[in-house]
């Protein structure tokens, strides 16, 4: 009777030890299902929240046309009359002595200097009382500056003539307005912004996103007046509401001093993902993206739904 007892104290003893295994293993699993079930919370709030950003650049970009302003400085509004004659002098170029060659044609002797590929003659009078005794000799070319502004933009242009002399000179009163009219009829066909983009390859680019082609600046020759020059053109548009969001934003004028509520931070974070530092849409590494994270919340769901809290509920109900 004895040894019964003890058989059977062994036995409710060994059930109970089972039981309590059975009970650790189940809260284990417990455990794992619901560390599981808050991962994949955590996993498709984090997808939802950037999928939501990538959305909103989506449709920041389909508004585009809307919301993007025109900034462009477009030349051909320029009046003729609006350009105005700010300089007309000389441009001092120092030359050492030792540039100057000597030359003989016809049994005349004379002396050149090379500039910008064009041979400059001086007389023997003129070498001996500028050049000769001299280490160093400043020359002085023919030198303009012209100006435009208005409320949409502005040009400066420098036009130097290509003959060089021993004393200040400036240009005739015919020569500025036929220059005047060249850098007015050249500019008709130029649009003006105030910094090139690049694109992924780092390269630059000349147009604007409409694919209008605009520059910065462009060299400018008149023959008639044996000058050559530069013009440069700058937009002053006033930057709209939302330019800041598109790509192109850094080739015009910014507004530095606008200051940005939340919203405004969420679209510019959502313009930032849709578009990448180079002003080109994301592309197949975005579209990559957007396909992974969607299939890991597919896989989340389906998971967490259909395998994850089923087996979660049969463990509490079945013991398992």
């Amino acid at each position: 009777m004895q040894s019964m007892l003890s058989l059977r104290d062994i036995t409710v003893g060994s059930d109970l030890m089972s039981k309590d295994k059975k009970e650790k293993k189940r809260k284990k699993r417990m455990k794992k299902v619901i560390a599981y079930i808050i991962a994949a919370i955590l996993i498709i709030a984090f997808n939802v929240l950037y999928l939501s950003r990538y959305f909103l650049g989506v449709y920041i970009n389909y508004k585009r046309n809307d919301w993007e302003t025109d900034r462009n400085f477009y030349a051909k509004n320029i009046k003729l009359d609006g350009i105005k004659l700010d300089k007309n002098g000389s441009k001092q170029i120092v030359y050492s002595s030792k540039k100057f060659r000597k030359g003989k044609a016809n049994g005349n002797v004379f002396y050149y200097v090379t500039h910008n590929g064009n041979k400059i003659y001086a007389s023997i009078k003129d070498y001996k009382k500028y050049v000769a005794n001299c280490d160093e000799v400043t020359m002085y070319a023919k030198d303009c500056q012209y100006s435009y502004q208005s409320d949409k933009g502005k040009i400066n242009a420098t036009m130097t003539g290509n003959q060089i002399h021993f004393y200040p000179v400036s240009f005739s009163k015919e020569e500025l307005k036929k220059m005047k009219i060249d850098i007015w009829e050249k500019c008709k066909n130029k649009i003006f912004v105030n910094e090139y983009g690049t694109d992924s390859h780092n390269h630059v680019i000349y147009h604007d996103w409409k694919k209008q082609k605009v520059c910065t600046n462009f060299l400018i020759k008149n023959n008639e007046t044996n000058t050559y020059g530069k013009v440069k053109g700058e937009s002053l548009i006033t930057p709209g509401k939302y330019d800041r969001l598109y790509p192109d934003s850094d080739m015009y004028s910014i507004d530095k001093v606008e200051k940005y509520d939340r919203k405004d931070k969420m679209m510019n974070e959502a313009a930032d993902l849709y578009y990448n530092k180079k002003g080109e849409k994301s592309g197949y590494f975005t579209l990559y993206g957007m396909i992974l994270f969607v299939f890991l919340v597919l896989l989340d769901l389906v998971y967490t739904v259909i395998l994850g809290i089923p087996l979660g509920v049969l463990f509490l109900i079945f013991d398992w």
